[in-house]
């Protein structure tokens, strides 16, 4: 199988040792235990956006327009394509941690062990046939993507194929997706998110609350736009009470304790999660290879001439 032109990056992530911060403690912890590996590198500006958003999906398109999105890094996001939800966030972030787990933008893998990442409860055709819609949905999902860092544009994936005879799915993500890791990153723990169920302010709540060191209030009203409610306020309140209540529940709960104080404001206290910072002299690291691995492709290009 063809390496994507980013697979020396890939593999210069996973040799450099990365500067790590528990949420909520004063000092990093450095990635060994298996646990720490099995997170799903997500870009936090996506997180802390609309852009996979809480509506149920009901096959309608965003023909342009701005997502709502948290000021942090200078998060600006601009979107055209299938109305994404917290589903698609889920394929979507198994297929980063694929990524990270094989070392290539294309990754393989069977359908049983996708539909056990992404918390289905049965291996139903009905299941890996939903599992090939999320895919063309994301393969036809275009985003403008913008931080202090980075001005991403393309799509979400690449392509994606099913096996018929053995099931197995090949996936290929745009290979300058891995560029948005240069930013801050959360580390998402996929597996307690698909635990808390089909509750999509839950699972949209899960991410954003996981990439806070400390939670500060933040008001009702402000959490129904950057989930892409479209519920009226009231509405969205008791919605929030419930997905809150779901949040805090399980063997092991993001969320400690929580309450809508008198401004309309939700307070919380969490448990650690942890975030990649990827410091400048990594960047520069991946900089030179990059570098390295064009100079490579245009020397066997002249040395190996059609």
């Amino acid at each position: 199988m063809k390496r994507c032109p980013h697979f020396l990056d890939l593999l210069l992530l996973t040799k450099i040792i990365f500067v790590l911060f528990v949420i909520g403690a004063d000092k990093g912890i450095k990635v060994k235990d298996k646990k720490q590996l099995a997170l799903a590198p997500v870009p936090m500006g996506l997180v802390r956006s609309a852009l996979f958003g809480t509506a149920r999906f009901n096959g309608e398109r965003i023909e342009s327009g701005s997502i709502a999105a948290h000021h942090v890094l200078g998060t600006k996001i601009a979107y055209k394509g299938p109305r994404l939800n917290q589903l698609h966030a889920i394929v979507w972030q198994s297929i980063l941690l694929l990524t990270r787990e094989q070392g290539s933008c294309v990754v393989r893998v069977s359908g049983d062990r996708l539909i056990d990442m992404l918390g289905m409860s049965s291996r139903s055709g009905t299941n890996r046939d939903l599992i090939l819609q999320r895919l063309e949905d994301l393969v036809g999902a275009t985003v403008r993507y913008q931080t202090d860092t980075h001005r991403y544009f393309g799509t979400m994936l690449v392509g994606a194929l099913r096996h018929e005879k053995t099931g197995h799915f090949e996936i290929e993500i745009n290979p300058k997706v891995m560029d948005l890791r240069g930013n801050e990153v959360i580390c998402n723990d996929l597996e307690r998110k698909v635990a808390l169920g089909k509750n999509q302010l839950a699972l949209w709540l899960h991410d954003y609350l996981s990439s806070h060191r400390v939670i500060y209030p933040v008001s009702v009203d402000e959490l129904r736009v950057l989930s892409g409610s479209e519920k009226e306020l009231k509405k969205f309140r008791y919605e929030l009470k419930k997905s809150m209540a779901i949040v805090s529940t399980g063997n092991d709960p993001l969320v400690k304790s929580w309450a809508i104080n008198g401004d309309d404001k939700l307070t919380a206290e969490k448990g650690a999660t942890k975030v990649v910072l990827i410091p400048k002299s990594t960047e520069l690291k991946l900089a030179h290879a990059r570098k390295r691995n064009l100079i490579d492709q245009a020397r066997n290009q002249r040395v190996n001439p059609l």
